[in-house]
C-alpha cells in the first residue's frame, strides 16, 4: 500500500497499524514524492491511502494525473481528510472511496476487509503492469 501524509505523527502510526495486519506500507510526505515513485516502480501497490491537503499538489490533482495513465488504471485511491465535504470531494475527483479523519483502527480493518487488499493486487491476463500488496515477512524462529 501506499500511504501518502503529509503529517509524520499519521504516516508512522497508520504504517505500523497496516504492518501489524500485514500490509507493508510505503509512506511520503507529498503526492509528487507518491507520483515519482509510481512511474519509476517495477510493481505497483495495490491502492493508495491519500491525503486531501498537501504540500506541492492536492490529493485530488494526483488522483488526476493517476487516472490520466493507462499503467495505474487498477490501482484503487482512498482520499482521506478532515473536512465536512470529503465525500462531495472524493466523488468529484475519481476516488474509490474515503475515510473522514479522525479515524482509528476499527476503520483500518474495516477498510482492509472491505477493500479486499489481496483480490486487489491479482492481475487480468492482459495487464502489462504488476500489481503488489506484499504481506509483511513472517518472523522465523531457528531451531538446532
Amino acid at each position: 500500500m501506499l500511504l501518502l501524509d503529509d503529517d509524520s505523527d499519521f504516516q508512522i502510526v497508520f504504517s505500523l497499524a497496516f504492518e501489524t495486519r500485514n500490509i507493508i506500507t510505503i509512506a511520503f510526505s507529498s503526492a509528487l514524492d507518491g507520483l515519482q515513485y509510481l512511474s519509476a516502480a517495477r510493481f505497483l501497490p495495490a491502492f493508495v491511502l491519500l491525503d486531501l491537503s498537501m504540500p506541492g499538489i492536492s490529493g485530488s490533482e494526483f488522483i488526476k494525473r493517476i487516472r490520466g495513465e493507462k499503467k495505474f488504471k487498477n490501482i484503487r485511491v482512498i482520499l482521506i481528510s478532515g473536512r465536512n465535504d470529503i465525500a462531495t470531494i472524493a466523488e468529484k475527483c475519481g476516488a474509490d472511496g474515503f475515510m473522514a479523519k479522525p479515524f482509528g483502527l476499527e476503520e483500518i480493518d474495516r477498510l482492509v476487509k472491505e477493500e479486499d487488499l489481496w483480490a486487489k493486487s491479482r492481475l487480468a491476463p492482459n495487464d502489462d503492469v504488476n500489481l503488489i500488496c506484499l504481506p509483511k515477512p513472517a518472523q522465523l524462529k531457528m531451531t538446532s
